[in-house]
């Protein structure tokens, strides 16, 4: 029990010390977006649109299978949705709503990533110090920081759910590393035998000679089958097991190309030899499995009205389709899930420009050196090469998803993005690397000095340097005074007099006109551009359907509109239009030109600034 309580003790020290260094990780890339949000603000992005619904606004989106976005259209909304919804629920009673549970995803991912991660590399190892590290390198690896400085809320999600999908699938059939508290009542054991011969020897009539013969006897090795616990024996875990299947639905939801990897990884489970499991443990998997199935039925069940046309909606990840380039395949392993911009403070330093550009990755570098160097043990080899099998399909399926064209933007053609594949790539690799450093002083204590020890002593060096590297990098991304990234919003998108248009009971909705070389329009029923709007399944339509009738029509008005055409504005009226709004622009030059036209309108009059 002493023991039991020492480990314990150990354990909440550790995961007390790894909160705080990723709450003062926060701190450091987000924390002017902490006080912001504090304040009211929103986070917002390119492809993440303001998301002020209710609980009731979402619930229709989810269910009534209707999008209100511009004309409106009959499209399935996204998986992303639906597993948000739960949550909208939780903070509705506080007064909150899905831009509630936006921000904090987004401000707590850091955390709630780290936490995962300590807790899944709980699996591979007990050392604590490893665990730490791990949560380190999993928030420090560039797919997050690609993510969550994008605003791709479904990498972001991605990212913070796979690690607790992996900690609740294992700990379901009751796999993973055997807990210190096991080797320690052996160790014990071996000292009460060893002070039970000392105090023999000394009221021994026989003296040095019995003392002698008593430490030869304590010298045998004291086995775990002679103590009264016998070895260690898993226990499934049903709440484990259906717990790692809603992380994994969430993971799924964020990033639908990691349907495929994580099942071939959970049939690795099911195959994985580890210590006794009890009967029908593998069958928990079930309670894994089934959830990310289920939560992409929508998207699946317009692949079968469409189509064997329409299944690059199953790779497609939610939120306002932006183009992203694909790295190579050597970048994607690594941890790099996009071509990320490139960065100021490696660019001013001494030397080529592909070593530069390679800085930031020399962590995912070491991470794979060490998954590498796992491959030579042989005592867990089959979890080992388990390990390396999901992230190979896992980097196959990036890449291959990375080339497909799953929807139309405004700037054209969108492929699907690689992230949450990379997310699994970094964490298979990562536990494969955990594997193989477990023990890893103990192994090196046992051999004199020499290679070995400066070796770890290197890897020591360089881990520490990488991460250091990785962690100003992610706090250059992270950047929420910047655009196109994300960005905070203070205030409306929609002037007051807008808003009290489209609240009931009118109900009208307000076109917004962008200014520029091409004239971008915008028909909002809410304040802005919303999450629940936007459809992977609309945007995957434009690519080749033809628009509707209501759309023609709107298109049609803002073009007269636009080109100057003095009409009565009836077209504007049956659109259901009651304002017109001219956002602002870096062109004013072509805003003013606008301006003047919209003024020259006979059915048009201006009402504020």
């Amino acid at each position: 029990l002493a023991e039991r309580r020492a480990d314990l003790r150990r354990r909440v020290v550790g995961v007390s010390l790894t909160t705080v260094g990723l709450v003062g990780l926060t701190l450091w890339w987000l924390g002017p977006a902490l006080g912001a949000v504090g304040r009211g603000a929103r986070l917002v992005s390119e492809s993440l649109p303001v998301a002020s619904g209710s609980l009731a606004d979402v619930w229709a989106e989810v269910a009534d299978g209707w999008l209100r976005s511009g004309v409106g259209d009959a499209a399935a909304a996204d998986p992303l949705l639906t597993v948000l919804l739960p949550f909208v629920a939780l903070v509705t009673p506080f007064g909150g709503g899905l831009q509630t549970v936006v921000d904090v995803a987004l401000v707590g991912s850091l955390v709630v990533a780290g936490l995962g991660a300590w807790l899944a590399a709980g699996t591979a190892t007990k050392s604590l110090l490893l665990r730490s590290t791990a949560a380190l390198v999993w928030v420090a690896t560039p797919v997050l920081a690609a993510g969550l400085g994008a605003g791709r809320l479904g990498d972001v999600l991605a990212h913070v759910a796979l690690p607790w999908a992996v900690w609740g699938a294992l700990k379901g059939v009751g796999l993973g590393a055997r807990p210190p508290v096991e080797r320690a009542v052996v160790a014990a054991a071996r000292r009460a035998e060893a002070r039970r011969l000392e105090r023999e020897s000394a009221t021994s009539d026989d003296g040095e000679e019995a003392y002698l013969a008593a430490a030869g006897v304590a010298s045998a090795p004291v086995t775990e089958a002679v103590l009264p616990m016998t070895g260690p024996v898993a226990h499934a875990s049903v709440p484990a097991a259906a717990f790692g299947g809603l992380a994994l639905a969430v993971a799924v939801a964020g990033a639908p190309v990691l349907l495929v990897p994580s099942l071939v990884g959970l049939v690795l489970v099911a195959l994985l030899r580890g210590r006794p499991r009890p009967r029908g443990g593998r069958r928990l998997l079930l309670l894994v499995a089934v959830p990310p199935v289920l939560v992409l039925m929508p998207l699946v069940a317009e692949v079968v009205r469409r189509g064997a046309a329409a299944w690059p909606l199953l790779l497609a990840s939610p939120g306002r389709p932006v183009p992203t380039v694909a790295p190579a395949g050597w970048r994607l392993l690594l941890g790099e899930p996009t071509v990320l911009p490139a960065w100021s403070w490696a660019e001013n330093l001494p030397g080529p420009a592909a070593v530069a550009a390679a800085l930031p990755l020399v962590l995912g570098g070491l991470v794979v050196v060490c998954a590498l160097g796992a491959l030579v043990r042989r005592d867990r080899a089959g979890a080992v090469r388990g390990a390396w099998l999901v992230a190979t399909v896992a980097l196959a399926a990036g890449a291959a998803a990375a080339t497909v064209v799953v929807g139309a933007g405004d700037l054209g053609a969108v492929h699907a993005t690689a992230g949450g594949a990379v997310s699994l790539v970094v964490l298979a690799v990562l536990g494969a690397g955990l594997v193989g450093l477990d023990h890893v002083t103990e192994r090196v204590a046992e051999h004199a000095f020499g290679w070995r020890q400066m070796t770890l002593v290197f890897l020591v060096v360089v881990g520490l340097a990488g991460s250091g590297l990785a962690l100003v990098r992610g706090a250059e991304l992270v950047d929420v005074r910047g655009a196109p990234g994300l960005r905070v919003l203070e205030g409306d998108v929609v002037p007051a007099v807008g808003r009290q248009m489209q609240e009931a009971p009118r109900s009208a909705r307000v076109l917004r006109l962008d200014a520029g070389p091409t004239t971008t329009f915008q028909l909002l029923h809410a304040d802005g551009p919303q999450l629940a709007d936007t459809s992977v399944v609309l945007a995957h339509r434009a690519l080749t359907a033809d628009a509707d009738a209501p759309a023609e029509a709107l298109a049609t008005a803002v073009a007269s509109l636009v080109g100057g055409v003095d009409d009565d504005g009836s077209a504007l009226v049956d659109l259901g239009v009651g304002a017109v709004l001219v956002g602002p622009t870096a062109d004013e030059g072509a805003r003013g030109a606008l301006l003047a036209r919209l003024d020259a309108h006979a059915g048009l009059e201006r009402v504020a600034d």
